[in-house]
């Protein structure tokens, strides 16, 4: 197990390395003017020194490698860059916003696992029938619901009809545990819908293949109860490519979370990235796309280290 956690980490590095090299190039790229002279312009100055300066603090002095190497020293010294706009280091900023989205997008995908993962088990205990044709359209609806006009419609005619409108103001985790909860708890039941559609669905496939097997009708030939070998034997060999998606799923979600940030006001990290777009504000950008980027790394290494708890079979060495 050792052995196999140090080969991933080793494997990790070059898509790390690979990762920054993406973040960097992309982002000039992509951009067809110049932001140095766009703030300028919004700004109605054209000051030469003030110019020299605003390309010092976006790290748009000198070659391209250069601009890279001096950006990723900064990374190891733990330095993403100061906010043109805010003014204040990236250090101090990001962290608090990314939590906010990481517990949005972590809760909106434990909402879904609690809710698919008994549903897509029923579904699969009744199949063709009538409770298995109901969660499967239920399914197949909250997929296809986009996520940002079920928040709309809340918040539109729960002001109409019950005169109630969600709480725009955020409280931390660490200040109020059961208002931190409460402000987030609409926001994750909606990003919820759509994984859970697709999490049901994959819960009631698997299920169906693992009942199929031999050694599922053995030990219901030895007398075991239905309820210990469906939970016990059945639901645990079939959550091996559940993990696999929710591995996938947490990202997206962390990273995904930026309309119902901008929706219900919330200060994530997808609130901070927009703000950064709209204003070509380089470094917020680049440390935050980075950002995403390793939780994608960080949660597939995850996945695959859960594989052995899941199922004895598998062993690393």
């Amino acid at each position: 197990m050792q052995r196999y956690l140090l080969h991933r980490l080793l494997l990790a590095l070059p898509t790390i390395v690979g990762l920054t090299i993406i973040v960097f190039a992309v982002l000039r790229i992509a951009s067809r003017s110049d932001p140095v002279t766009v703030l300028l312009g919004s700004a109605g100055t054209s000051d030469p020194q003030l110019e020299e300066r605003l390309r010092e603090d976006l790290g748009l002095t000198g070659s391209i490698p250069a601009q890279y190497v001096n950006w990723v020293g900064g990374l190891f010294r733990g330095d993403l860059g100061t906010s043109v706009i805010t003014r204040r280091p990236i250090v101090e900023e990001l962290p608090g916003r990314f939590l906010v989205s990481f517990e949005l997008g972590a809760l909106g995908l434990l909402i879904a696992l609690l809710v698919s993962v008994p549903i897509g088990t029923v579904s699969a205990l009744h199949q063709d029938r009538w409770p298995d044709y109901l969660f499967r359209s239920m399914a197949i609806l909250s997929t296809s619901i986009p996520g940002f006009w079920m928040a709309i419609l809340v918040i539109t005619f729960g002001g109409i009809w019950f005169h109630w409108a969600p709480s725009l103001e955020f409280t931390s985790l660490g200040d109020d545990p059961m208002r931190n909860i409460k402000s987030l708890l609409l926001p994750a039941f909606l990003t919820a819908l759509a994984p859970t559609g697709g999490l049901v669905r994959v819960v009631r496939t698997q299920m169906l293949e693992v009942l199929r097997q031999d050694y599922v009708r053995t030990a219901r030939a030895k007398g075991l109860s239905s309820n210990v070998v469906t939970y016990r034997h059945a639901l645990r060999n079939a959550l091996l490519p559940v993990v696999t998606v929710i591995g996938l799923q947490l990202p997206a979600l962390v990273a995904g979370t930026v309309i119902f940030e901008r929706i219900f006001s919330l200060p994530g990290s997808g609130n901070y990235l927009i703000t950064a777009v709209t204003r070509l504000d380089y470094p917020v950008i680049q440390a935050t796309n980075l950002m995403f980027g390793l939780v994608i790394v960080a949660s597939t290494l995850l996945v695959d280290l859960s594989y052995a708890w899941l199922d004895p079979r598998i062993r690393f060495r």
